[in-house]
């Protein structure tokens, strides 16, 4: 993670890869298109943004909740994830997360808004993380218009 100060000072063109992995379900639409365009100016025209663990419309906590205990079964850990289950049930979180709700994106919508920002974006085949009810994007810098 980079702070905003920090990734001020990275001089634009310079990186080869951007990850936001769970965390744009956090972010308002318009502060994320925003960061969108900090992002463009940051990577290299040959660099990459890679967007994952991406909320889509009318997805829910029981599939969530479900898909990480199944991760957790699988992983060796599924009484670690039902006591931080628990403990985030009970935490402000959850009430923090009714009452401003996640921001969430269909596929073309996606699309859109990261063409709209300068990025050629298309869904990944897979997710990042473990939850693969949830999408991943990877965008490269869109050519100036008129060029290809």
């Amino acid at each position: 993670m980079i702070e905003d100060e920090a990734f001020a000072s990275v001089p634009d063109g310079s990186l080869d890869l951007i990850v936001v992995n769970s965390v744009l379900q956090y972010i308002p639409r318009r502060d994320f298109e925003v960061l969108l365009d900090r992002f463009r100016a940051k990577l290299k025209d040959s660099g990459r943004l890679a967007l994952a663990d991406i909320l889509k419309p009318g997805s829910g906590a029981l599939a969530d909740i479900w898909s990480l205990l199944s991760f957790a079964f699988d992983g060796g850990f599924l009484f670690a994830a039902c006591a931080g289950l628990a403990a985030t049930f009970f935490s402000d979180y959850r009430k923090l997360r009714v009452q401003y709700g996640l921001t969430r994106y269909d596929e073309a919508k996606m699309i859109s808004v990261l063409s709209v920002h300068g990025f050629a974006g298309a869904r990944a085949p897979r997710n990042l993380g473990h939850n693969q009810g949830r999408m991943m994007f990877l965008a490269r810098p869109a050519p100036p218009s008129g060029q290809s």
